[in-house]
């Protein structure tokens, strides 16, 4: 008796393992799904992002642009030139090309 005794408890406490091993299994691919949608949401918040900095820049771009063309003025000339000039435009596209490759 001691014997199947032993054997049974044997079986038993591997059939315990086994499924201790399978709910481990299991958590691991639903920590790796979580994981893999927390990096789908940041890509997509990143790519916004680009896409934003990059739009704002070419706005920027266009109407500094119509204002060479005389279309408007806002601000002093030289002011213009600084603030709202081909450079910010630049820096802001380059800015959002740099986000939407990372």
């Amino acid at each position: 008796m001691q014997g199947r005794e032993r054997r049974r408890f044997k079986r038993e406490v591997l059939r315990r393992r086994a499924k201790q091993e399978h709910r481990a299994a299991d958590t691991r691919v639903q920590q790796v799904q979580a994981e893999m949608r927390r990096a789908f949401r940041r890509q997509r918040r990143r790519k916004v992002w680009a896409g934003a900095l990059v739009t704002t820049g070419a706005i920027i771009g266009v109407s500094h642009w119509l204002q060479h063309l005389g279309a408007y003025t806002l601000l002093d000339p030289g002011l213009a030139d600084l603030l709202i000039g081909y450079p910010m435009s630049g820096a802001l596209i380059v800015a959002g090309l740099i986000v939407l490759g990372r």
